[in-house]
């Protein structure tokens, strides 16, 4: 900061920013503009140094720059220096920790999302241009605004988003443990999810659902919960197949074995959520009516969608499975013995 090329950089900093597109020209002048004035101000009273520079003194040598930037940083006030100045750590600490520019720009300040991203890419990306020039000690510089509302609406966006992606990655995982290592039914069994998950963003998009701080942690649930009955069909039916049952036979005892439970707990959630619907709290009525869709949509993919796709693509779903990954035999080698004839399996549940 105190070298005559940090100051002669942070000068033309200044006159870039006065000429930029953005740039209110009613502000307050530059700090450093500022600066340079107060050095070139007359000797007088108690002040005998840091003054009666001349414009021809600038950049001034990094001993003068130094005990001068922190004479003043002593002396200024908010008056004199604005919201910006020269920021030490404590008092007679002689490492300047930061220098804050202040600006105002001819941007009218929106709460819309569009608009305050716009005005932030367009400032970053100028100031990226600035900084390829900028001395080793300024190269760091960024820029704040009132980006409060602007940036909680990011990160409730960018956080939807993540959870949405590690909640599917995580059930991907989980599936494909529970189809016993069948990547054809955990790859069917994935289509499922996301399914239900866009057919429910969807409707709560259409019935103008956005993403404020309620829905976001509501719909950060959806993949977590959309899972269930798909994972417990897709567990049914591999482990139908690993024990010899044909494709058509595996959908059958997965719809007998867990379609009574899963049909029973999809329709207790959705009178529980039914029931707050009723709630006059927004959070209790959202998440309601966030219930009611999620298990109308995962019980009605996972039975009417996943079951007859894994019946259709049966034997494709037989050859990419593993079955049992301890103690048996994998993929097409399940259905032919160890000279390649055709094994029967006469098992039934």
């Amino acid at each position: 900061m105190y070298s005559e090329e940090a100051q002669q950089w942070l000068s033309e900093f200044c006159a870039s920013v006065e000429s930029a597109e953005w740039y209110n020209s009613n502000s307050n002048d530059c700090l450093m503009d500022r600066f340079v004035a107060w050095m070139e101000t007359d000797c007088s009273g108690s002040q005998t140094t840091c003054c009666g520079y001349n414009a021809s003194d600038f950049p001034y040598d990094e001993a003068v720059a130094e005990t001068c930037i922190r004479k003043a940083a002593e002396l200024s006030t908010d008056e004199d220096w604005g919201p910006g100045g020269f920021w030490f750590k404590v008092e007679g600490d002689r490492d300047l920790k930061a220098l804050v520019l202040t600006f105002e720009s001819n941007i009218e300040f929106s709460e819309v999302y569009a608009d305050s991203r716009k005005f932030d890419n367009k400032l970053t990306k100028w100031l990226d241009k600035e900084l390829k020039s900028a001395p080793k000690s300024m190269e760091k510089a960024f820029f704040v605004s009132d980006f409060e509302f602007y940036s909680l609406q990011d990160a409730i966006g960018t956080g939807a988003y993540e959870s949405a992606v590690a909640a599917t990655v995580i059930a991907v995982l989980v599936l494909l443990v529970m189809s016993r290592f069948n990547l054809c039914v955990t790859i069917f069994a994935g289509i499922t999810i996301g399914s239900v998950v866009v057919s429910i963003t969807g409707l709560l998009a259409f019935q103008g659902w956005e993403l404020s701080v309620i829905n976001s942690v509501i719909f950060s649930c959806a993949i977590g919960m959309s899972i269930d009955f798909v994972a417990h069909l897709s567990h049914a039916f591999g482990r139908s197949l690993a024990r010899g049952l044909a494709p058509l036979e595996a959908v059958q005892f997965s719809i007998i074995v867990m379609g009574p439970s899963v049909t029973a707990a999809a329709l207790s959630t959705t009178i529980a959520g039914g029931v707050m619907l009723l709630s006059v709290t927004l959070f209790y009525y959202s998440y309601g009516l966030f219930l009611v869709y999620v298990m109308l949509f995962s019980w009605s993919y996972s039975v009417f969608f996943l079951v007859p796709l894994l019946g259709v693509a049966g034997p494709i779903v037989r050859w990419c499975g593993c079955g049992d990954m301890v103690g048996q035999r994998c993929c097409a080698s399940k259905n032919q013995d160890v000279h390649g004839e055709d094994q029967e399996f006469n098992f039934r549940p």
